[in-house]
């Protein structure tokens, strides 16, 4: 199923790892792309494309020779463990966490630069993070699982970085 959400692993038969080559070949070409710049890592780049009639975010990292290593989804098609998450409440959600497995959900609230404000509710075990505006889920953002020493744990089908 393209629209099930796989903790640590991918979305559908789009697996963490995969090269810009590979999601195209997958997806097709997104409908747009960006360079977002991190200073704080040494000015390495994210890739992120953009799949808006999918409401799919695909990012690639430099520092991983950009290969896939985070998956933003706002599309109400998209399910954990046969739930919807876009449009769910904040009780439902944490629910549906610690049904998973996750014991310690972590909740946090967000102010931007423009004074906007989220909730971010986060699951290390699952690797994900949920955004919510005004008590609903608008955005889930999901990665590789990580070690203790923060580098990204690919699933078995990830191809290699040569």
């Amino acid at each position: 199923m393209m629209n099930s959400i796989q903790p640590g692993t991918g979305v559908g038969q789009l697996p963490f790892g995969i090269t810009r080559e590979r999601a195209a070949q997958l997806l097709g070409e997104p409908s747009s792309k960006e360079s977002l710049v991190h200073e704080e890592d040494g000015d390495e780049t994210t890739e992120v494309w953009h799949y808006d009639t999918r409401e799919l975010s695909l990012g690639f990292d430099e520092s991983e020779e950009f290969r896939l290593v985070t998956l933003s989804l706002t599309g109400a098609e998209y399910t954990l463990d046969g739930e919807v998450v876009i449009g769910m409440d904040r009780s439902t959600l944490v629910a549906l966490l610690e049904k998973l497995g996750e014991t310690d959900v972590d909740i946090e609230m967000i102010t931007f630069e423009d004074d906007d404000t989220a909730v971010r509710v986060g699951s290390e075990l699952l690797s994900m993070n949920a955004w919510l505006e005004a008590g609903k889920v608008v955005e889930l953002t999901c990665m590789p699982g990580l070690t203790e020493d923060d580098e990204w744990v690919w699933p078995a089908h990830a191809p290699s970085v040569s």
